[in-house]
């Protein structure tokens, strides 16, 4: 069983190379597999997640392929950072929050790494400091550079009383299955975004 779960992650959920999925932290304690190789899978987080005050991300999804539904049947309380990070997801993953997505930190929601065919059906209780859902921002872990290839095929099914805001970096826009509105903001910062990445893959600035 693999382990990316380090102390700045409350819970991660992860594929291991027989296909297999692990969950380590929060309600997983130090590891735990929670469906095999056989797609589609379901996985599900029975109770709430709230991480301590030092915890970056709260859930982390990384490397998940084929046909897999994750239903957390809480909330998802926000660290320093995200509620949810998806990093390297590819197929069908489905989340799916069936209390809310409540941001306490810069994000509500990131999805990153060349993820392609991600769905998030959720309710947004709250804004991110920085954005509320951002797409294709760097990854640099493995042998992928920081400026690595489009985040796309994104589903949003999320709701909210306001407005929600929208970053895209090296994404295509996402689909949008409900009538919410988004606010696509700082549009002068995804222009200038692969700029920086050139400097920082440089060691430029860091």
């Amino acid at each position: 069983m693999s382990t990316f779960i380090s102390d700045k992650i409350f819970c991660g959920i992860g594929q291991n190379e027989d296909g297999s999925i692990y969950g380590v932290g929060g309600p997983f304690g130090a590891g735990e597999t929670l469906a095999g190789p056989e797609r589609p899978a379901v996985v599900n987080i029975p109770v709430s997640l709230i991480p301590g005050p030092e915890v970056q991300d709260t859930l982390k999804l990384k490397g998940l392929t084929g046909e897999v539904t994750i239903a957390c049947h809480g909330d998802i309380v926000g660290g320093l950072e995200d509620c949810v990070d998806v990093t390297r997801c590819t197929g069908d993953i489905i989340l799916i929050v069936k209390g809310a997505l409540k941001p306490t930190g810069k994000h509500v929601l990131i999805i990153k790494g060349e993820s392609d065919g991600v769905r998030v059906v959720a309710r947004v209780d709250g804004h991110g400091k920085q954005t509320d859902v951002e797409q294709g921002g760097f990854y640099g872990g493995g042998s992928l550079p920081l400026l690595n290839g489009r985040t796309k095929n994104i589903r949003l099914e999320m709701v909210s009383a306001e407005p929600i805001r929208l970053r895209v970096f090296r994404s295509e826009p996402p689909t949008i299955r409900n009538g919410q509105a988004y606010d696509r903001h700082a549009k002068w910062l995804e222009f200038f975004y692969p700029v920086w990445l050139w400097f920082r893959e440089r060691g430029i600035g860091k």
